[in-house]
């Protein structure tokens, strides 16, 4: 078997650009589903991450929430209790120094 004429090189070269086809074909479908096997996956992974991290997140933020009101509150009434009254202190304590200077320099 041989190829003889312009004929048989014709039907040769028919049958093996079919056989290429049909395989490129196949390889194409092949590497489609692999592609969306591939992108389900990652895409079952990412639902996954998302709610793993939306179930840790909200506890965590309430607790920094809390954290942020106590802090807050904490700082209210410390600024309530002893600062406002130290610096009250400190503020008359200053005005009486100045008055007795004052007055010191006065009768001199």
């Amino acid at each position: 078997m041989g190829i003889n004429n312009l004929q048989d090189l014709r039907d040769v070269t028919i049958v093996a650009f079919t056989i290429a086809g049909t395989v490129l074909f196949l390889l194409g479908i092949l590497a489609t589903l692999v592609s969306m096997w591939v992108l389900l996956a990652v895409r079952a992974m990412v639902s996954q991450m998302a709610r793993t991290i939306g179930d840790h997140l909200g506890p965590t933020l309430r607790g920094v929430q809390d954290t942020v009101d106590t802090v807050r509150s904490t700082a209210a009434f410390v600024s309530e209790t002893v600062v406002r009254p130290v610096a009250k202190t400190y503020a008359a304590l200053a005005m009486a120094r100045a008055l007795l200077g004052f007055l010191a320099r006065r009768r001199r």
